[in-house]
């Protein structure tokens, strides 16, 4: 596993890596240093994984759309 890049907005972080050759994002609230979830971009390149990190941290990417995809 390889931290790719890492995103934060008030008390959202949205951590990229590249695990097994494929991108997925970490998502945190608060302080945890525990991720509350993960989703995998398998067919993504970096770009959209980027915008989706940061769509998270400004909240335009909700709870409701990353419980539809989450992989935990």
């Amino acid at each position: 596993m390889e931290t790719y890049s890492e995103y934060q907005r008030d008390n959202k972080r949205a951590v990229i890596v590249e695990r097994n050759k494929k991108y997925e994002i970490d998502f945190y609230d608060d302080t945890s240093n525990t991720a509350k979830y993960t989703i995998r971009y398998e067919d993504k390149n970096i770009r959209f994984v980027e915008d989706a990190a940061w769509n998270y941290c400004t909240g335009i990417l909700t709870e409701e759309t990353i419980n539809r995809y989450k992989i935990r």
